[in-house]
């Protein structure tokens, strides 16, 4: 890691929720992997995060993971240009 790049690790947990007012909770998933930074020059930025799904469920299923509601891999790239 430098001033400019930077690699880490990201967990995040989501439920699923049937309506759009949270009434009824459907499902969960807990995602990790890594995220990297890097500063491209004073003005740009990139960001890259890969997060795979380790556990999770649905409801009234007794698989491991919750893959009808959520996908198995999430793949997030970001380019920010700040003036």
């Amino acid at each position: 890691m430098t001033e400019t790049f930077f690699l880490g690790g990201e967990m995040r947990y989501l439920y699923a929720f049937d309506g759009l007012t949270f009434g009824k909770q459907v499902g969960r998933a807990l995602y990790i992997g890594p995220t990297a930074y890097w500063r491209i020059s004073d003005n740009a930025w990139l960001s890259l995060a890969w997060n795979i799904q380790v556990a999770g469920s649905e409801n009234n299923d007794p698989r491991r993971l919750d893959l009808t509601n959520f996908s198995r891999n999430v793949v997030r790239l970001k380019f920010g240009w700040e003036f």
